[in-house]
């Protein structure tokens, strides 16, 4: 697996009882996609994982923290550094979100193990999104086999 984990993560319970869990799930489970549960999150896209007892399939993730497997890391790393992140940074991780629900439809998996957050967010482009987004995509349908 190659793990990517913002800076500034928090994690419960602690890193020493948290990591080991995670590793565990991923070997277990061998996911396209490890992402552990995230503070805060709510909705059809959700990673609170709230009531969790086993993993749980989703169609998008944030990128807080996540482990990519070595076999499903070619067709989703690396990252689209486009002109698109010059304007906001979040479409190179939704395209991997996208491109990993595709081709790994019930692999991009939530451990219930681990829950992580982060409070601070630093300053980072972030304008047009919605409309850099929708071009990200069209230029997938663009160029994606019939």
């Amino acid at each position: 697996y190659y793990v990517f984990i913002d800076g500034d993560v928090a994690v419960l319970p602690s890193w020493a009882d948290a990591l080991p869990a995670f590793k565990e799930f991923l070997l277990e489970w061998e996911p396209a996609v490890g992402l552990p549960r995230v503070l805060g999150l709510n909705g059809a896209t959700s990673q609170s994982g709230a009531g969790m007892h086993t993993p749980q399939a989703v169609y998008d993730f944030d990128h807080i923290l996540w482990a990519v497997h070595a076999e499903a890391a070619p067709a989703l790393l690396p990252f689209d550094n486009t002109s698109f992140d010059q304007q906001c940074v979040w479409v190179s991780p939704w395209k991997i979100s996208i491109l990993a629900s595709i081709m790994f439809k019930d692999h991009v998996l939530i451990s219930p193990s681990m829950l992580v957050g982060n409070s601070e967010h630093a300053i980072y482009p972030k304008s047009d999104c919605q409309l850099l987004k929708t071009s990200m995509v069209l230029h997938l349908r663009s160029t994606s086999p019939q």
